[in-house]
Order: structure tokens, then C-alpha cells, then sequence
């Protein structure tokens, strides 16, 4: 019980407009109602910079995940968007990356077995979603709806002698530690180590359109 504990918890990257706009896209670039938005895809990159390099782990602001769970696709709730998110960081990091359409239908499945992951981990679901999963998991403060708006928030659920406390971290907050972090590795000013995290997200493109 004396343990400490750590789930994260981010909703899905950005998504296409309802109606007009461009659509959204696969991996391949390939346009989809269901996937990620071109800004979605570039937040979707940039989870690696914030959670798997040696610059984010210094920042200290968001742990690397030992396992990611992310909300699955199902014929009743098609969306990718959870999954897209993360792939590229359970990619970079080498971690299990688990995503069961049982999860999807009944959250509270998934609340159960958090209780009994070790940690640090990362949920990725649909806002609708994770108040329900923070109170499934024992956290009594957990708000009561995520904002429809919001996507660069991380909600991090930290447990230490068998209680919960929740804390959230903005994710643009995050990356200027991040970029801190790294010029004090080089020796590079953060200025200058801004413009180099942009160049390597610019070599990390979004997904073009598929010809």
C-alpha cells in the first residue's frame, strides 16, 4: 500500500470538424471520418518529445509509461483517434500498447484492471470516458466531465500510501520543460533548443494526403 503509483490519463488528439474542413486521416494519409486531424497527428508526435526522451524525463513533469492503454475501435464507436494518438510513442518507447473493444463498451473493465497495474501508465480514451475511469479507479476527486475543447491537458493520478491525488499537467507547459531540459543536456539555450525540437517535429511530418 505504501507504493507509489502513477496513471496518466490524456484524451485523444485533435479531430476533424463535424462538418466542412478537411477530413481526417490514417497513418498512410489516407482520408478517414475516424482518425486524427493534421493538428492531431502533430500532437500525436510530439508524445514522444514529452514522454519518451531523456529531456522529457528530466523535465519531470510526466512519467514514461511501461504500458499504454488506449480505447479501441468498435462498430458502435468507430473512432481510431485514441489509438493514432499513441502509437507513435509505444513505437518509441518499445511498450505494450493495448487497446480491447471489451475496454471500449465497459470502461469500467478497464478501471478494474488499473487498479492492479503497476505503473507508470498511459490512458488514452475518449473524453467522454475517463471521469468515469479515475472514480472506477479510487479517485475521489476526479472532475466531472473532461472539456469538449480541451485536448492538451494530461490528467495524472498519483497514489502514495494507498490514496489518490490528481494533478494535471498542460501538455504546451510540458514541452517548454521539456525544450529547457534539453538545452541544459547540450548546453544549448531553450531558444535555440525550441527551434530544434520544431525541426525535428517538421522531420516527423503529418500524414500527407494519400494520392
Amino acid at each position: 500500500m505504501g507504493r507509489r503509483k502513477v496513471i496518466m490519463f490524456m484524451r485523444h488528439a485533435e479531430k476533424p470538424p463535424a462538418e466542412g474542413g478537411p477530413p481526417g486521416r490514417t497513418e498512410l494519409g489516407f482520408p478517414t471520418r475516424h482518425g486524427l486531424s493534421l493538428d492531431g497527428w502533430r500532437r500525436a508526435h510530439e508524445m514522444v518529445a514529452l514522454f519518451g526522451t531523456p529531456a522529457g524525463r528530466a523535465a519531470g513533469l510526466l512519467a514514461p509509461p511501461r504500458v499504454i492503454f488506449a480505447a479501441a475501435s468498435t462498430p458502435e464507436r468507430p473512432s481510431t483517434r485514441s489509438v493514432d494518438t499513441v502509437r507513435p510513442l509505444a513505437r518509441a518507447l518499445a511498450v505494450p500498447l493495448r487497446s480491447e473493444p471489451a475496454w471500449r463498451r465497459d470502461p469500467a473493465r478497464l478501471a478494474k484492471l488499473l487498479r492492479k497495474v503497476d505503473g507508470p501508465a498511459l490512458v488514452c480514451w475518449s473524453r467522454a470516458d475517463i471521469p468515469d475511469l479515475l472514480r472506477g479507479l479510487g479517485v475521489r476527486e476526479a472532475p466531472a466531465r473532461w472539456p469538449k475543447s480541451l485536448y492538451d491537458q494530461v490528467w495524472v493520478a498519483v497514489r502514495r500510501r494507498g490514496k489518490w491525488r490528481l494533478r494535471v499537467v498542460k501538455q504546451a507547459r510540458a514541452m517548454r520543460a521539456v525544450r529547457k531540459a534539453r538545452g541544459a543536456q547540450s548546453g544549448v539555450p531553450a531558444s535555440t533548443a525550441k527551434g530544434q525540437c520544431a525541426s525535428s517535429a517538421a522531420r516527423r511530418r503529418a500524414p500527407s494526403s494519400a494520392s
